[in-house]
């Protein structure tokens, strides 16, 4: 998804829905990753999608020893001008109080 794509998408959501929150920061674990995401409300449920934008990995390093207990590290390598985005759907449970991903069962009803 573009950044173009991403803001077409907020503005029809802000536009048709009323909207609780808007977020974004990065992604701790990984260098030049961000995420962004709104929550809104529908008529049939509470809302949140969410963007995650990183950079796509080009090559990991594994070191470890052949030792009993030996530890594991895993070295990753980022692109530095391709990215992978990716977007999720949450609807919230007022059951489980917690976002339940959405599946594709849920736009059919």
């Amino acid at each position: 998804m573009t950044d173009d794509k991403w803001s077409d998408v907020l503005a029809k959501i802000r536009e048709d829905f009323s909207v609780e929150e808007e977020f974004d920061g990065e992604v701790e674990n990984i260098p030049g990753a961000t995420f962004s995401g709104i929550v809104f409300f529908t008529p049939a449920a509470k809302m949140k999608v969410t963007r995650t934008k990183r950079p796509r990995v080009i090559d990991k390093k594994t070191s470890y020893s052949n030792r009993v207990g030996g530890q594991v590290h895993v070295d990753y390598f980022y692109s530095e001008t391709e990215f992978v985005d990716d977007l999720e759907i949450h609807q919230w449970s007022d059951a489980a109080n917690d976002w339940i991903r959405a599946t594709a069962d849920f736009f059919n009803k």
